[in-house]
C-alpha cells in the first residue's frame, strides 16, 4: 500500500492535493479532527466512532489496505523499561488477565455495556472494539513489521534500518504469562 495517494471507492486525492500532519495517538488525532484543525484522520475505535458521531465520515477502513495493524501496544523507553521489568510485567499479566475475561462468553453482555456506557458508543460500535481485542494481548510481530514498513514510507524512519527486534522485546510477555509467541 502507498501513502503517497489515497484512493477512496472511485475517488482518489493524489498527494500534491494534501498535507501530512504527524499529530499522535488516536485520541489526539481525534481531537484536531473535532476542534477541525486538520480536515481528515486515521483513527481507531473509540475515537473513530466518537468521530462518526459528531458528523464525521469514513473515507476508508485501514482493515483493508493495512491487514493485521496493531490495534493495542504498549510503548515505553528502553533504559525505563529495563530498570522497571517487574513493574512491566505485572503490567502485562493484568492486560492478558483482562483479554481472558474479555474472551469468556459469559462476560460478553457485561463488557459490551461497560464499553457502550464508558468509550459513549453505539453497541454495534462497542461490538466492533470488542472483536478486535487480542487474545493474551499477543505480539504480532507482522504488524509490526508493516508499522516499521509505513514509517519508511512516510519518511520518519530514516535509514540505517533496524529489524523487528529493536522494538520488540517479547521476553516481557514470555515472563508475565509463561508462554512462548
Amino acid at each position: 500500500m502507498s501513502i503517497r495517494s489515497i484512493s477512496c471507492g472511485a475517488n482518489s486525492i493524489d498527494e500534491k492535493e494534501y498535507d501530512t500532519e504527524i499529530i499522535g495517538s488516536s485520541p489526539k488525532r481525534l481531537e484536531a479532527f473535532l476542534q477541525r484543525r486538520v480536515a481528515a484522520a486515521m483513527l481507531t475505535p473509540p475515537s473513530s466512532d466518537k468521530a462518526l458521531a459528531a458528523g464525521g465520515v469514513i473515507l476508508a477502513d485501514a482493515e483493508n489496505y493495512v491487514p493485521n495493524w496493531p490495534l493495542t501496544c504498549g510503548w515505553a523507553l528502553r533504559p525505563w523499561l529495563e530498570g522497571h521489568r517487574q513493574i512491566v510485567v505485572r503490567f502485562i499479566r493484568a492486560w492478558v488477565a483482562a483479554t481472558d475475561w474479555l474472551g469468556e462468553s459469559a462476560n460478553r453482555e457485561e463488557c459490551l455495556s461497560l464499553i457502550m456506557e464508558q468509550e459513549m458508543l453505539t453497541r454495534a460500535a462497542a461490538q466492533n472494539a470488542y472483536e478486535k481485542v487480542v487474545p493474551k494481548a499477543r505480539i504480532n510481530r507482522s504488524a509490526l513489521n508493516t508499522v516499521i514498513e509505513l514509517r519508511k514510507e512516510m519518511g520518519v524512519y530514516r535509514p540505517p534500518y533496524s529489524p523487528v527486534e529493536r522494538f520488540c522485546n517479547e521476553s516481557y510477555w514470555r515472563e508475565a504469562t509463561g508462554l512462548s509467541m
